[in-house]
């Protein structure tokens, strides 16, 4: 159980895109210690500030960017072709048990994105291959939130199969030693107003379930379609 607040801003100007966010977070766990294999509890407190940017280095012309009854399958109009992103984070986790740790991270690389998902077969792909670069200081007391500090290319894939119905996949590679962790599958359901998936990760033999709703904010008037 715990709270989070957080302050964020968006800048969209001329196809680039600046994010800003501070995050706060205070938390009481109770998981899998990072020594052993027992429970431990104790109370954590995050602070982490994170900034982003994305600019475009190809846009696939659209003929049609009218969001309509093909838009059968995504709350917007997707935004074809491939971008740099870059987002610099650091963070601090304090611990009721006098433990903490302090990181700093840059994430870069391309994702690539084709396909209007208008159509029922393979008509969405989402690529991203991005490279971490962390510093650490201090360790955490849990298994689960422990920082992993090391050099990694991370690939996370999204695919669509048939109609609604996505395929997705996450791993990364090990840049020191060569090897790929235990990858993330999911498979999900995504219409325009709601998405539904779930998701197994191999490495922890663990499995999950989500439900997003889209369009809260939409204050218009239009026919359902």
């Amino acid at each position: 159980k715990g709270m989070t607040l957080q302050n964020r801003r968006i800048w969209n100007k001329n196809k680039t895109i600046k994010t800003f966010s501070i995050n706060y977070d205070i938390g009481d766990f109770e998981a899998e210690k990072l020594s052993e294999k027992k429970i431990q509890k104790s109370l954590r407190n995050t602070l982490n500030i994170n900034y982003g940017y994305e600019f475009p280095l190809w846009e696939r012309r659209k003929s049609d960017n009218i969001f309509d009854k093909t838009n059968k399958y995504f709350p917007k109009i997707i935004g074809q072709g491939l971008v740099w992103k870059t987002d610099v984070k650091s963070a601090i986790f304090l611990y009721s048990d006098n433990s903490n740790q302090k990181i700093v991270s840059l994430n870069t690389g391309p994702e690539i994105t084709l396909g209007a998902f208008k159509e029922k077969f393979l008509d969405y792909t989402n690529l991203e291959v991005i490279g971490t670069f962390t510093t650490k200081d201090g360790k955490s007391p849990f298994k689960f939130d422990d920082v992993n500090d090391s050099l990694r290319l991370n690939f996370n894939l999204a695919q669509q199969i048939y109609g609604p119905l996505v395929f997705s996949y996450e791993n990364y590679l090990e840049l020191d030693n060569g090897e790929f962790s235990k990858a993330s599958y999911g498979l999900g359901i995504k219409r325009r107003a709601y998405e539904i998936g779930a998701f197994y990760n191999s490495s922890s033999n663990a499995f999950s379930l989500e439900f997003k709703i889209f369009n809260f904010g939409y204050s218009g008037v239009n026919k359902s379609f």
